[in-house]
């Protein structure tokens, strides 16, 4: 999880703590197929719907992790569970991408400014941070209505790296709990720290 191989006075990577329940997947498209494999065979003991399904499941999981790698993202990770009578959602991808106008807080806030969305500069443990929150619409591969969700990133300059910056994203179709889901990603942000 190297955020600048090419640089050596950058980190070499990050760290972040995530609460129970979150499950890790492997974006790497040289060992996905392996993980993937690994992980549903795991879960089809268990579920016999998980075995039923088996090789859709195994194409999605590596689709999905080849598409994320091919956005830049190098971490992602996911929470479902079910409460009572609805899921709670919630996904956590990170990645890193070069900034036109580097570290400077004034153009990244401009530059990110959208109509529905709030921006803040806000302090992290990894250093300040532009943090935009908000709802987005968007269409997932083999749906026709656009879904609604809550979206909440992080923009961390690279210590280090004059352009460099860690995007920390997570996203939650789980409305109705979205004052306790941005806490949950206020928090697990906060402790984000570059290795």
């Amino acid at each position: 999880m190297s955020p600048d191989p090419a640089s050596a006075a950058g980190p070499s990577g990050f760290w972040l703590a995530l609460p129970v329940g979150w499950v890790s997947f492997d974006v790497d498209p040289s060992t996905s197929l392996a993980s993937a494999r690994q992980r549903i065979a795991v879960a089809a003991e268990r579920d016999d719907i998980v075995a039923a399904n088996r090789d859709a499941l195994e194409r999605i999981l590596v689709g999905a992790a080849r598409q994320a790698a091919e956005g830049g993202v190098v971490y992602c990770a996911a929470y479902f569970e079910s409460f009572r009578d609805y899921a709670v959602q919630a996904s956590l991808a990170v990645s890193f991408h070069a900034a036109e106008h580097g570290a400077d807080f004034g153009r990244m806030l401009q530059e990110l400014q959208d109509t529905d969305r709030s921006l803040e500069v806000v302090q992290l443990e990894a250093g300040r941070a532009v943090k935009r929150s908000g709802r987005r619409h968007t269409r997932f591969p083999g749906t026709e209505v656009p879904l609604e969700l809550i979206t909440h990133q992080f923009f961390i300059p690279v210590p280090g790296t004059a352009d460099l910056l860690a995007v920390v994203a997570f996203a939650s179709p789980t409305l109705a709990l979205e004052p306790d889901l941005i806490a949950l990603f206020d928090a697990i942000a906060e402790g984000f720290a570059f290795t």
